[in-house]
């Protein structure tokens, strides 16, 4: 009775802290639409559908399952952590390279996504009939390592290279906090406390897992409301936009596209909302960077919105 009252526990406070962490970050991706905020979002929610799944394996599945069909929910659970895994690495490194100024290439994409498909083929025919489970996830655990680890050291390369700041020693603390723990949950989950029971280790694995996303969700946050002001982006006064459309001598389709920029739309939203095509969306991109002064779309964002947003009064 005492371990199901303790599992019970255990499975609250894990839904619990993910969504206080998922909550957290939509609500500062509702207030900035920065596109890195949506891809943060998005690792979340992959990463709290990992950690839930390997509750169920580690601790529901042996307690509540027999035999048998334990040994089938685990290998289930396993082939389902494959897809998870490149899900929360491309939502990561997505995050990572937004946080730098920058997107992630199309080959790039492309060739992620050819080789994890190409992994997962690979596991499928051929682990899963030589190798056990555990196998399966100690392979699948070091390519999503390698993947989370040199998107942090692009990170901490790319904040080498730029202005030192307040607001960027919180994205510091984002990012060790975030190496530390991709590093514990990673040994955690590869059993490395046998003598403490069943139970405790998943207890400690579980607070780790759904714990370590809520100080980096508060370091991220630091960093973006320092970095890029208290104001939400895409809440405009008309006659400020249109001054600072003159300001800058942007085209009227430029200034249609900027506005559309500002309240978050993609590159192929705006294609079909102003019916033309993605070319011509992307050349006009251009040019208002150009005569903004600004390289990437987080600062356009910021540019506009701290000089055009409206007063607080008439929020």
């Amino acid at each position: 009775m005492s371990t199901q009252f303790g599992l019970a526990w255990l499975l609250v406070l894990s839904m619990a802290s993910a969504a206080l962490s998922v909550w957290g970050a939509y609500r500062l991706w509702q207030k900035y639409r920065f596109l890195f905020l949506g891809s943060y979002l998005f690792y979340l929610l992959a990463w709290n559908l990992y950690g839930m799944l390997g509750v169920l394996t580690m601790v529901v599945a042996p307690l509540a399952v027999p035999g048998p069909a334990a040994s089938a929910v685990l290998l289930v659970n396993h082939i389902l952590f494959i897809p998870l895994h490149g899900i929360v690495s491309y939502f990561f490194l997505n995050l990572v390279f937004g946080l730098a100024g920058k997107a992630l290439p199309r080959w790039f994409k492309a060739g992620f996504l050819a080789l994890f498909s190409l992994y997962f083929t690979f596991v499928l025919i051929r682990d899963l009939v030589v190798s056990s489970p555990l196998v399966i996830r100690a392979y699948s655990l070091a390519v999503m390592g390698a993947c989370l680890v040199a998107a942090l050291i692009f990170l901490h390369w790319q904040l080498r290279q730029g202005k030192k700041s307040s607001a960027r020693r919180h994205l510091l603390a984002f990012e060790l906090i975030s190496a530390l723990g991709f590093t514990l949950s990673f040994l955690f989950m590869m059993n490395i406390m046998p003598g403490i029971g069943l139970f405790a280790q998943s207890l400690v694995t579980t607070a780790v897992v759904f714990g370590f996303n809520l100080p980096a969700l508060w370091a991220l946050a630091r960093y973006v409301r320092l970095e890029y002001g208290s104001r939400p982006a895409g809440q405009l006064d008309e006659a400020g936009f249109e001054s600072f459309c003159l300001n800058f001598n942007l085209s009227q389709r430029e200034g249609e596209i900027l506005e559309r920029v500002v309240k978050g739309r993609s590159n192929r939203e705006i294609e079909t909302e102003l019916f033309i095509s993605l070319d011509t969306v992307k050349k006009h991109l251009y040019n208002i960077f150009k005569k903004t002064g600004v390289k990437n779309r987080v600062r356009l964002i910021y540019l506009v919105s701290s000089q055009v947003s409206k007063p607080e009064q008439d929020r």
